[in-house]
């Protein structure tokens, strides 16, 4: 979104440890599951308080950021990320509203400054529950795992 915020884990026994899960033939489809339950918090918060900047005419905002994951094997990274939901083509309206906010993560010069949303303080007031929520769901995943 417009203010990246980021939780970078640079840790060689955390990277020893992904190493070894992918060795004994399990991909990261598990610690993508993980990661996606432990920043729901970032999505809840961002739902949540999208009504106090945005008036509700504008859409179903209400439902609009969703979680979503990456993996980056060049820069050695895997992640997660809140981020507008994409459109699904199910028909179903209520579930368009994603492409909207979009526009109020990069706020054009057209949009009023009452009208944009703070989205990086919104997600860094769940940062400490989304680190606790990662190092408790990886711990357990390891655990279940035998890699420990």
């Amino acid at each position: 979104m417009a203010n990246r915020v980021e939780i970078n884990i640079n840790d060689e026994d955390f990277r020893r440890q992904i190493y070894k899960m992918e060795k004994l033939g399990h991909g990261t489809k598990e610690l993508k599951a993980v990661l996606r339950k432990s920043a729901q918090p970032w999505a809840k918060a961002a739902n949540s308080s999208v009504y106090n900047y945005v008036t509700r005419k504008t859409g179903n905002m209400g439902k609009a950021i969703g979680i979503g994951t990456f993996e980056s094997k060049s820069r050695n990274q895997i992640g997660v990320k809140a981020r507008p939901k994409a459109k699904s083509f199910s028909g179903d309206r209520e579930t368009n509203a994603g492409w909207r906010a979009h526009f109020f993560a990069t706020p054009a010069r057209q949009i009023s400054p009452s009208k944009r949303i703070p989205w990086a303080s919104i997600y860094a007031k769940e940062n400490g529950q989304v680190i606790a929520n990662v190092i408790a769901g990886v711990r357990a995943l390891f655990k279940r795992l035998g890699i420990r």
